[in-house]
């Protein structure tokens, strides 16, 4: 699959089955760009904005495996075919669901003791407990901190409840969609966002600056830094790892 996203041309794929003799346990999808940066991630669907590729690692020449620092979000409307390969079936349809304005009522938050949270039972409001956990996982997709977070989920018992801060509450209309929600913090979503993809603006930014691109990364096994860049071999861009030391010395 091919797409242009960041600025820059992208492919992503399933690996084969020999291919997955080399890599993580859990089959991930390929990302490249261009010759010389492989990056592995685990496909996921964003409850405001839609199928990502959660990018953990990256791969090299030798079929290493590198662990980021950082997990990376990829964002493309193009991955859902991905997907629904990896059968987010469920996961799609709620997610079209909610963004074409399903409805929620404010009055179905309770507000907990002595704390400026309100709760709802996500099970009442979308009608089953299996759809209602789906719809958990949507949501817990955009809890961007530990302490404070402006949304997160809580299970009581095996059933999902949605838990917002007060002025979240405070600011939601009577009858609310992902959208009404979205549009209370977006500054704070957008900038959380941009945090999580970072390091595709960078690598746009370092190609069209014509600089060579580095990304730290470290090996899993190991636990010795290291630097992901690229070099060219007969004018091919190749995949290439550097020992952190030989990095810096340069």
């Amino acid at each position: 699959m091919r797409m242009e996203e960041y600025g820059l041309e992208w492919t992503a794929r399933i690996p084969s089955n020999d291919e997955m003799q080399t890599m993580l346990k859990q089959k991930p999808v390929i990302l490249q760009q261009g010759g010389g940066l492989i990056f592995l991630g685990n496909p996921s669907v964003n409850l405001f904005w839609g199928p990502c590729i959660i990018v953990h690692s990256m791969y090299d020449a030798n079929k290493q495996v590198y662990k980021l620092y950082e997990d990376q979000w990829f964002f493309s409307s193009k991955l859902e075919d991905i997907c629904l390969q990896y059968r987010m079936y469920q996961k799609l349809y709620w997610y079209h669901t909610l963004k074409d304005g399903f409805k929620f009522f404010k009055s179905a938050f309770k507000q907990q003791n002595h704390s400026n949270y309100w709760r709802m039972s996500l099970t009442t409001a979308i009608g089953s407990k299996e759809d209602a956990n789906i719809v958990a996982e949507l949501f817990q997709s955009v809890r961007f901190v530990t302490h404070g977070p402006k949304i997160y989920v809580t299970f009581h018992g095996q059933f999902p409840f949605l838990n917002i801060d007060g002025d979240t509450y405070n600011n939601l209309p009577s009858k609310w969609s992902v959208i009404s929600l979205y549009a209370i913090d977006a500054t704070y979503y957008n900038s959380a966002r941009r945090q999580n993809e970072r390091l595709w603006y960078n690598i746009a930014e370092a190609k069209q600056a014509k600089q060579p691109v580095k990304i730290h990364v470290f090996d899993p096994k190991s636990r010795e830094h290291a630097v992901y860049t690229e070099k060219v071999v007969y004018g091919i861009r190749l995949p290439n790892v550097l020992p952190y030391e030989e990095e810096i010395e340069r």
